[in-house]
């Protein structure tokens, strides 16, 4: 009930939406969340959040081809050099769906954005990149998502072994952290 209040007194913000929307994806009520993800985005088109919610829940209704068009939306408006999401649900909704190119394009954009933030270089054959904390948070989310994948999209073993490497040493940095930070 609170939400619902919250969109009574103000319908024109997305915030109470998005929220309501999450609420009905942990009740399994997955078409009212699919709604309240719209109306989020129908107020703000540029808004993260509900494009990344609006795809994992028609992901789990198995409905890729509309997720593939919300997936490219979301790149259009919402595209950000340090925000890997919406490379991510492209790859995983043209994987789906069969468009193995779009998934390649995808999954170089991505690349070159993971590369650009860790300030990756080669040099005489020796690889040097600048991984921080923060950059580790955020590349510690493709593990699972892109690790599994890469042998679908290209067959390059060398960019896959290298970028893998990258993903999976800022995962184990990240659970380390994590560990660390409990241990009194």
């Amino acid at each position: 009930p609170y939400f619902e209040k919250a969109i009574q007194l103000n319908p024109q913000l997305a915030e109470p939406y998005l929220h309501l929307g999450l609420t009905f994806v942990k009740n399994n009520n997955l078409e009212e969340a699919i709604n309240c993800f719209v109306q989020v985005l129908n107020i703000n088109p540029n808004h993260s959040e509900a494009y990344v919610n609006l795809c994992n829940t028609l992901y789990a209704l198995k409905d890729l081809s509309l997720m593939y068009e919300v997936a490219l939306d979301y790149k259009q408006y919402c595209d950000k050099p340090d925000d890997f999401r919406p490379d991510l649900l492209l790859i995983r909704s043209s994987l789906h769906l069969g468009l193995y190119e779009v998934a390649v394009n995808a999954l170089t954009e991505l690349e070159s954005k993971i590369y650009d933030l860790c300030d990756f270089q080669i040099n005489d054959n020796i690889e040097t990149f600048n991984i921080t904390s923060e950059i580790c948070d955020r590349l510690s989310v493709l593990y699972p998502e892109i690790l599994f994948c890469l042998p679908y999209l290209r067959d390059d073993v060398a960019a896959n072994s290298r970028l893998s490497q990258l993903v999976a040493r800022s995962y184990f940095h990240n659970c380390i952290e994590r560990v660390s930070e409990r241990i009194p």
